[in-house]
């Protein structure tokens, strides 16, 4: 070989190293080298090899190493690549490493995870190998409980909790595997259950839950239901209560659920001993001793498995049970601002002092009492009497009241609630009652059974507070007449035409007519009207009644009986506010503030100065000249006392301060203050020295002076200014004083000039004598003759039915001189 040549293959064969054919160039040298072949320097790579492990199994959430074996026989391992071909897909942590890892899924989807690993070695051979990675699935995990024990006819109630931490629950089966068969509902689902039977043996009843998961995997568990042997179920039927003496039945009454009652034993375990029948069966009789008290008894049942039931119970020997009850009504208020009524804030209210009887079958009352103040009654009746209770619309005390709401369009029938015929055959029975109001839907919609009950409240109320301040005190007989059907037209009381609200003659009538005027839930009114007859029956008034209104100028007797009328409804109530209800759905009316001392036309002849004086009187609020507070005693004083009741002038706002002034001294000038304050200048019982007329000079002076045997007076003029047959000015009121006791002659008549007559009437008061009228139908005069004792005396001379100026001449003469 030249030397050339061999320096261009040399050449050659150098750059081809970067090729990777250094192997022709060792051939090419042993060729020109000569010499033989088994010497040659040429040498083939050998492959890598590489083992990934061995498959494993692997529980859900655990961490899986993956750990190959990579070796190079004639070199070294230059690249690993794991991949995962297969599974649900997880993260790799070294990938290029022969170790790496990963995180079994927790609820796995694919069973098994396939993992390739491919290596090289240093001289581009390449080896693989694969690995599975099998999930270990875990079974469902089921609580529950497993053993019961079940008295028959019970209901067993199976849950089987049931999880799958790697999965989820795919299925329930129930299903009976022994025992009596039952029907067993809900076999599909976590909850089954099954009636337990009659007991027919003692052989428990096993029940089989199969829960799977979503891979097929299950978990068996098994509940095992034990009869229960339950006692027998006893049931007395015995009275509470029996007469002496009288033959008493008691009924046992027995069942048992899984077996039968084999055995009854009764024995007397208490009390004055009595001769038992029937001691071993279902009835056992015996007769009552022949004295009260307690006997007790003793019941035993026994089944066919030895169970026993053991229960006690007593009776009472009485000739006397007690019946008790409670009694309510609805009271239904005033709105807060307005007049009207608040249906929405009805409240239930004990009906107080009512009278509750027991009536036997034949309508006769034979027990009867009065609730207390919080409507509770107790009577006591005859034992084993079949009888009903009434609730009547009375408030009956015996020491202070007896007080009835009658309906006056019914014959004047009381108001009744009557409950439903019993035998008094209990310890304590206990019977309620409720009247409604019976207002629903925005009208009156059912029986108005409430209504009496709510103005017997207001009485209540204040009768109630006048026997805190007088003990000793008696309240007539009051009858009041309601119906729904009383309303303001005037005509036949007994069709309801009553015209007002009112008082008269120990009666009071009182509106109840919806979408009028209704009355029965308006507690200032009924209590104003209560006044007139507290008047009337244990103080004095000569009101005589009549229309009238805020700002009227009234007759001063008028005046002062409804001021005192309003004065003492806000007294019982202790709110100023006097509120009256009217209208569509009584929803309209008034209210007047008692307490308001700025009175319009002010003076003795104004109620509204009338009540402010008394109230303020009475409160405990001061205002303005305002600076006394006597509460109610020092006025029911002056309204009681001999001197007030006989004193021989009319009642008026002048009496009754008066005789306040004689009783409360002290507060002479705090009394003056108030009075003066509504001006009212008078002094004395007849008002001397007054100075307001309101407008009417011929008021003044308010009492006439006239003398017996004089030559008579002239000028009494009777005038319409104000109104007539109450209003200012219609009354002439005279005083005389008699010197000389004996029969004496009053005459009044019209003067002679007069060109048209009336009918002249009057009244005399006085030095203990009863109050007279005269009254006869003669025009144009009037005459009345009567002894008279010495003493002062009152005269009110007015014209019946007069509607215009009349002037009379008065002459009081000693008969016989």
């Amino acid at each position: 070989m030249s030397t050339e040549f061999v320096s261009m293959v040399g050449s050659y064969f150098r750059r081809k190293v970067s090729k990777h054919t250094l192997c022709y160039f060792f051939l090419f040298l042993n060729a020109c080298g000569g010499g033989s072949g088994e010497d040659s320097l040429i040498s083939q790579n050998q492959l890598p090899q590489v083992n990934a492990g061995d498959d494993q199994l692997a529980e859900s959430g655990n961490k899986v190493e993956l750990v190959a074996i990579a070796t190079d026989p004639d070199g070294y391992i230059n690249t690993i690549s794991w991949i995962q071909t297969s599974g649900d897909t997880v993260k790799l942590s070294s990938p290029d490493s022969v170790s790496t890892s990963f995180s079994m899924p927790d609820r796995p989807e694919s069973s098994m995870l396939t993992f390739f690993i491919e290596v090289s070695d240093n001289l581009g051979g390449f080896a693989s190998d694969t690995v599975s990675i099998f999930h270990q699935n875990s079974p469902p995990q089921v609580s529950i409980i497993d053993d019961y024990v079940v008295i028959p006819g019970s209901t067993v109630l199976l849950t089987a909790d049931a999880t799958d931490l790697d999965g989820s629950i795919k299925s329930y089966s129930w299903q009976q595997i022994s025992g009596d068969i039952v029907d067993l509902s809900g076999q599909d689902g976590p909850e089954a259950s099954f009636v337990m039977p009659a007991l027919s043996s003692l052989t428990d009843i096993v029940i089989e839950v199969i829960v799977s998961d979503n891979k097929d995997l299950q978990t068996i568990q098994r509940v095992r239901v034990a009869y229960s042997n339950s006692r027998p179920i006893l049931d007395i039927t015995s009275p509470d209560v029996v007469a002496p003496k009288e033959l008493v039945e008691i009924i046992g009454t027995f069942q048992d659920l899984d077996g039968t009652v084999e055995s009854y034993s009764w024995q007397q375990t208490g009390g004055v001993t009595v001769d038992l029948s029937g001691k071993d069966s279902k009835m056992l009789n015996f007769i009552a001793p022949d004295s009260d008290g307690e006997l007790s008894f003793r019941l035993e049942a026994t089944d066919n498995l030895g169970a026993a039931t053991v229960e006690d119970f007593s009776l009472i020997v009485s000739e006397k049970i007690q019946i008790s009850g409670e009694v309510t009504f609805d009271l239904v208020p005033l709105h807060q601002s307005g007049a009207g009524l608040d249906y929405d804030n009805t409240k239930i209210s004990p009906a107080r002092s009512i009278l509750v009887e027991a009536l036997d079958e034949s309508d006769t009352v034979i027990g009867a009492t009065t609730t207390d103040e919080l409507g509770r009654y107790s009577l006591t009746i005859g034992t084993n009497k079949r009888l009903q209770i009434r609730v009547s619309s009375q408030m009956r005390n015996q020491q202070y009241w007896d007080v009835k709401v009658a309906d006056n369009t019914e014959s004047g029938s009381v108001y009744a609630g009557y409950g439903d015929f019993f035998i008094a055959d209990k310890n304590y029975l206990e019977r309620n009652f409720h009247f409604k109001s019976g207002w629903s839907d925005g009208h009156y919609t059912d029986t108005r059974a409430a209504a009496p009950f709510a103005i017997l409240d207001a009485v209540y109320d204040a009768s109630r507070k006048f026997v805190e301040v007088d003990a000793t005190i008696e309240f007539p007989t009051l009858e009041i007449y309601w119906s729904e059907k009383n309303t303001s037209a005037s005509g036949n009381f007994s069709e309801g035409d009553i015209g007002t609200t009112f008082y008269q003659s120990d009666k009071i009538y009182v509106l109840g007519a919806e979408n009028g005027d209704t009355d029965e839930y308006d507690r200032h009114v009924i209590i104003h009207e209560w006044g007139h007859y507290f008047e009337d029956n244990l103080s004095r008034t000569d009101s005589i009644g009549g229309e009238h209104g805020n700002g009227d100028k009234l007759d001063f007797r008028v005046a002062f009986g409804e001021g005192w009328g309003n004065a003492i409804a806000a007294i019982i109530t202790d709110d100023s506010l006097y509120k009256d209800s009217s209208g569509i759905s009584q929803q309209d009316g008034f209210f007047i503030d008692i307490e308001n001392n700025q009175i319009p036309n002010g003076g003795w002849y104004n109620e509204a100065s009338i009540q402010s004086v008394i109230y303020d009187l009475y409160d405990s609020d001061g205002d303005g000249v305002d600076n006394i507070s006597l509460g109610l005693a020092p006025l029911y004083s002056v309204l009681v006392s001999e001197s007030y009741r006989t004193m021989p002038s009319f009642t008026s706002v002048y009496s009754f301060i008066d005789e306040l002034k004689v009783q409360r001294p002290a507060q002479f000038s705090e009394i003056d203050d108030l009075v003066r304050n509504q001006n009212i200048f008078g002094f004395g019982p007849l008002g001397e020295y007054e100075t307001n007329d309101g407008g009417i000079p011929s008021v003044l002076p308010i009492y006439k002076m006239a003398e017996v045997n004089d030559m008579g007076m002239s000028g009494f003029c009777s005038v319409v200014d104000a109104g007539v047959f109450n209003k200012l000015g219609n009354t002439i009121f005279v005083n005389f004083e008699v010197f000389e006791s004996g029969l004496h002659q009053i005459l009044v008549t019209q003067p002679e000039q007069t060109n048209f007559l009336v009918d002249v009437d009057f009244l005399i008061v006085g030095s203990g004598l009863p109050k007279r009228k005269a009254e006869s139908p003669v025009l144009g005069s009037e005459e009345l003759s009567l002894n008279l004792d010495n003493g002062l005396y009152g005269l009110a001379i007015y014209a019946y039915d007069g509607r215009r100026d009349v002037c009379f001449d008065l002459k009081i003469s000693k008969v016989g001189e």
